[in-house]
């Protein structure tokens, strides 16, 4: 069962992710182009400045995996 104060056990369902999409979603509904760039700026943000923060504080685990891997993953993910 999971401790739900422990937040490396719970997934948020109004995390940064959803939020952010969202609101990019909002401001570029029909342009597909403009939509990919800011989504890659904001898949940039979360890769090399939040996660790693976020792992540092000791509320996100990523274990070995890089900026990098992360990025690639959520702009996949993204479009």
């Amino acid at each position: 069962m999971a401790n739900i104060w422990d937040p490396q056990e719970v997934t948020s369902p109004l995390g940064f992710f959803p939020i952010s999409l969202l609101w990019v979603i909002k401001f570029t509904y029909g342009r597909f182009f403009v939509y990919l760039m800011i989504t890659a700026m904001v898949d940039l943000l979360w890769a090399f400045v939040i996660a790693p923060f976020f792992e540092t504080v000791g509320i996100l685990g990523v274990d070995s995996r890089t900026g990098y891997y992360l990025y690639a993953i959520s702009l996949i993910h993204a479009a």
